[in-house]
Formats: structure tokens, C-alpha cells, sequence
């Protein structure tokens, strides 16, 4: 078996004997653009806000500005007040990539009150 790829523009044989080639593909990275930053202030210590991503969003990031706090987020009302949420410890920021554009509500809580929650969000 030929196994043969373009490499600076060469085809080049790497093993085998004669199987095919390998064409090249056009490849053009996806990029997060057109980034919204949104601070949320928060007054009341454990009390469950909540955040509508920019219809175009595919990308997100979400933290507590001040650093110094834990951060619950969830994907649906209420659950910040459950067992159904994630952590994001002090410190830490939380992402998530390839979400469904026009789709994605989050919803959060901070255990210390005055603080600011940060999300930014891209389009793709």
C-alpha cells in the first residue's frame, strides 16, 4: 500500500505499495470573530441571574471579574439552586466552544455579593 501525501506541495510516498493519492484539501480554520463583552453586576449573594448569548454566539466564556468568588452556571432556570449546575471554582473562567447559535441561555450565581460576572461571547 502507497500512502502518499502533499507535503509542501509534493506529493511524497511515505510506505506501501501503490494505493491512491491524497488530494489536497483547502483548509481554512474556524475563528471565533466579532467578540461582545457583557459585565453583570451582582448585589445579592446566591441569587440565580441570568445571561441571553448574541443570537450569532458559538463561542463563550464566563467568569467571576473579580476572581475572588465561586461561580455557578447552568443551562436552564432553577438549576444554579439544585445539584444540577457546574462549579467554576475562584479564580478559574469557564468555556465552551461550538455552541448552537441562538440557542443558549446561561444561568448563574456567585457565593459573595458586589461582584461582576463577566461573559464574553463570539461569532463565528
Amino acid at each position: 500500500m502507497l500512502i502518499s501525501a502533499l507535503v509542501g506541495g509534493t506529493e511524497t510516498s511515505l510506505t506501501g505499495t501503490q494505493f491512491g493519492s491524497v488530494t489536497a484539501l483547502d483548509v481554512n480554520p474556524i475563528l471565533p470573530d466579532d467578540p461582545t463583552v457583557v459585565g453583570i453586576p451582582i448585589v445579592i449573594a446566591n441569587s440565580e441571574q441570568s445571561y441571553a448569548l448574541p443570537i450569532t454566539s458559538r463561542c463563550f466564556r464566563i467568569a467571576v471579574r473579580e476572581g475572588d468568588a465561586n461561580l455557578k452556571v447552568a443551562f436552564s432556570a432553577g438549576a444554579t439552586n439544585t445539584s444540577d449546575y457546574m462549579l467554576v471554582r475562584r479564580g478559574i473562567s469557564y468555556s465552551e466552544f461550538d455552541v448552537d447559535a441562538g440557542t443558549v441561555t446561561l444561568y448563574f450565581q456567585v457565593d459573595k455579593p458586589n461582584r461582576t460576572v463577566e461573559v464574553v461571547s463570539w461569532a463565528i
